[in-house]
């Protein structure tokens, strides 16, 4: 099975590459678009090109041998322009894969469309910020290129990814480490949509052998891990000794404001959905409104700063929809997993600075 990761030097990408890599009977080739990021490839010892996804011809030449790909890529640039970006890129990409291949894009688990303060997954039927709006769309694109070329597309709704290179992972060492106390926001029973690399390379494998009809799904441990094994797992993976404090936070009480207020209150609450149904469609508001944005960022990050101190973590809890279960990835044997890719991974660094 050959298998081309488009997007393979993300923190996700270059992990998932690595455990589909050491499996037998797949070839690995990961495309990136510049040499600082090939460092990474050439240490593990995956096969890396450059790619140019504007380039159709280079596309086909790379993309018609292929079984599989996968495409964690996610669009640069100004709000109002992402969303054709994404577009722009998906179906050239598809057109260019042989009839019978499989194509899974991925996004995250925000696509089902929360506001980017909500605590539980749900699925919403409108958009509630750019990323679900840019993400949707980019999906049924992918649906739609998929059955024009007769490839089966999968789409990939992510939880929070945790592993060694994942920036969540280090910032989770932090906390434990240097807090006094760790506050976090929600009991120690609910559930944490979380999944490992490793876990969506199984994933990857079952599409591909027919575990599952094209579709989308979300993709979160199995079983789903609770919080209390969450941060657990932290605490004897980096052999810490915290002190964790279960605390659910109520939502805020609202004081009385007057009416002016009250609108500019309402309008910001709002913020995430205007982004998406309003400034996505105003190329000119959409940049002079986030010139402003930067300034009074720049001016008030002191005082930002100082408030999130101390404070919980943010998690999404509960249940997502259309879950697509892979093999076990319990505590234990996501830890092993995990130790023997660290392991790998430093062996790697110090033969490269050898």
């Amino acid at each position: 099975m050959r298998i081309g990761i488009i997007g393979a030097s993300s923190q996700v990408g270059s992990s998932v590459a690595y455990y589909l890599y050491g499996r037998q009977n797949i070839d690995v080739v990961c495309f990136v678009r510049s040499s600082y990021s090939e460092v990474y490839f050439e240490l593990m010892g995956i096969p890396c090109e450059r790619i140019d996804l504007r380039d159709d011809s280079a596309l086909k030449a790379r993309l018609a041998g292929l079984d599989v790909v996968l495409d964690f890529s996610f669009p640069k640039g100004q709000l109002f322009a992402l969303e054709r970006a994404a577009l722009d890129t998906i179906e050239p990409v598809v057109s260019s894969m042989r009839r019978g291949a499989t194509y899974i894009y991925m996004s995250s688990i925000m696509a089902f469309g929360m506001k980017p303060d909500e605590k539980y997954v749900r699925d919403c039927r409108i958009s509630r910020s750019p990323y679900s709006r840019i993400k949707r769309g980019a999906e049924r694109a992918a649906l739609r290129a998929g059955a024009a070329n007769g490839v089966s597309v999968y789409n990939f709704r992510l939880g929070q990814v945790h592993g060694v290179l994942q920036s969540v992972s280090l910032a989770f060492r932090e906390r434990l480490a240097t807090e006094a106390a760790t506050r976090v926001d929600g009991n120690r029973w609910e559930l944490t949509n979380t999944i490992f690399p490793s876990s969506i390379a199984d994933a990857v494998i079952k599409c591909v052998e027919g575990g599952c009809r094209p579709g989308t799904y979300a993709l979160v441990s199995s079983p789903q891990w609770t919080l209390e094994e969450l941060y657990g797992y932290y605490a004897d993976y980096y052999d810490l000794k915290p002190n964790l404090v279960y605390e659910p936070q109520a939502p805020a009480k609202r004081n009385r404001i007057s009416w002016r207020g009250g609108i500019f209150r309402a309008l910001a609450a709002q913020r995430p959905l205007l982004e998406a149904y309003v400034l996505m469609n105003s190329p000119l508001l959409s940049t002079k409104l986030k010139g402003r944005y930067r300034v009074a960022e720049l001016l008030g990050a002191p005082a930002r700063m100082r408030s999130r101190i101390g404070g919980a973590d943010a998690h999404l809890l509960g249940m997502p929809p259309a879950v697509l279960a892979t093999s076990n990835s319990s505590v234990e044997i996501v830890k092993r997993v995990e130790r023997t890719f660290d392991r790998h991974y430093q062996e790697a660094v110090f033969r490269g600075r050898s």
